[in-house]
């Protein structure tokens, strides 16, 4: 009872495939919430891009792109590092689960054949379940010859991470006078995503940000802001996995930091940008 769901056309499945769960499949380039017009190389950047029109799905379009007559229960990106907290905000209720990588994931895409032939086996999966199988086979199908990263997300806990980041944000702002060296250096060492013409150096692990900030900065209102952030991801993870070298400090989720010297205007157009404080605190950053 899972039929495919044409992100084209999600509707026109949904209506003469009905069903009573969907996965929707977000098979392309992508590069987490940035424009097409942010990138080095616009050509391979920007999340489905069109040769013919010129054209990729902004960030702030995706919960209209991907709206059908029923409920996604699984938006999964076979995508570049569209797991980050901005794209997940901005789904929204959108679906109900969210499956990506931190990281590119290699050019072939999922390994279908894995989590797809388990499907078959078992058709009454619940969504849960089946998003744990596509992180799991994944991992395990594609772990040993590439670096990967992939989770499932819930996306009903997003308020509550939302507002721990929040709160994390403003306990960094008001820490910044005094640990503006302390909080630029968690930045550095923070894990990072993209690799070659493409390192995106700005996006770091959640809460590999959040545990270096803890560690970096001897403040009590931060590091308890800190310790809520990684609470508040983990309670909504259903599934992690990663592996190999570069990617070893992952856990689920990314999320913007650039030097502030870096920022994109294009940010303050996000829901997670307006609905919280971490626009601010990026640009409160002196170092």
């Amino acid at each position: 009872s899972w039929p495919g769901v044409d992100g084209k056309r999600n509707g026109w499945a949904m209506t003469e495939y009905p069903a009573d769960n969907y996965v929707l499949d977000m098979w392309n380039h992508g590069a987490g919430f940035r424009s097409r017009a942010a990138e080095r190389n616009p050509i391979t950047r920007g999340f489905s891009f069109d040769d013919t029109q010129n054209t990729h799905i902004k960030t702030t379009a995706l919960p209209d792109a991907i709206q059908g007559p029923d409920l996604i229960d699984i938006l999964a990106w076979d995508s570049s590092l569209m797991q980050m907290m901005e794209v997940a905000d901005q789904i929204g209720d959108a679906a109900t689960f969210m499956v990506g990588s931190e990281e590119s994931p290699p050019g072939d895409g999922y390994p279908y054949q894995s989590f797809l032939s388990d499907l078959v086996a078992n058709p009454s999966l619940t969504p849960e379940a089946f998003a744990s199988l596509i992180v799991n086979n994944t991992i395990r199908e594609l772990g040993g010859t590439f670096d990967v990263t992939q989770s499932a997300l819930r996306l009903s806990h997003l308020p509550a991470l939302r507002q721990a980041l929040s709160a994390f944000a403003q306990a960094l702002i008001e820490a910044m006078p005094q640990f503006a060296l302390n909080i630029a250096a968690a930045r550095g060492d923070a894990q990072r995503y993209g690799h070659g013409a493409y390192t995106f150096r700005d996006y770091k692990d959640l809460q590999d940000f959040a545990e270096k900030i803890k560690a970096a900065v001897p403040s009590s209102a931060v590091q308890s802001a800190a310790d809520a952030v990684v609470q508040a991801l983990t309670a909504a993870l259903v599934a992690e996995g990663h592996a190999g070298f570069t990617v070893r400090n992952s856990h689920g989720l990314s999320l913007y930091v650039p030097q502030p010297s870096d920022y994109l205007s294009s940010y303050d157009s996000l829901h997670f940008a307006l609905n919280t404080t971490w626009d601010e605190f990026i640009q409160a950053q002196t170092k």
